[in-house]
């Protein structure tokens, strides 16, 4: 899924919704509780992802009363939103 950095930070909040549970500033506020690597595509990280990062601990925190069901639908309605919806990429190794 190939799209704008808000639209993936958009995703990620939800995601972290879904796989972390309700934001909690005790637990995830100063925590590092996650990997970048494993909500944004491998081509957009670098070594400065400091705000990104803080952005996506907000979306997180931002769904804070969002129920895990809704969450979860509100994920995929904006996933098929993005213009690669649906693609399948491959690698061909010979």
């Amino acid at each position: 899924m190939i799209s704008t950095i808000q639209n993936l930070i958009l995703l990620a909040g939800y995601a972290l919704h879904i796989e972390f549970g309700e934001f909690s500033y005790r637990e995830h506020g100063t925590a590092d509780y996650f990997l970048l690597e494993h909500y944004l595509p491998e081509f957009l990280i670098t070594n400065d992802m400091a705000d990104v990062k803080f952005r996506m601990k907000r979306a997180h925190e931002t769904r804070r009363g969002l129920d895990k069901s809704k969450a979860i639908i509100n994920f995929i309605t904006l996933a098929q939103t993005f213009r690669d919806y649906g693609s399948h990429f491959y690698s061909a190794i010979w």
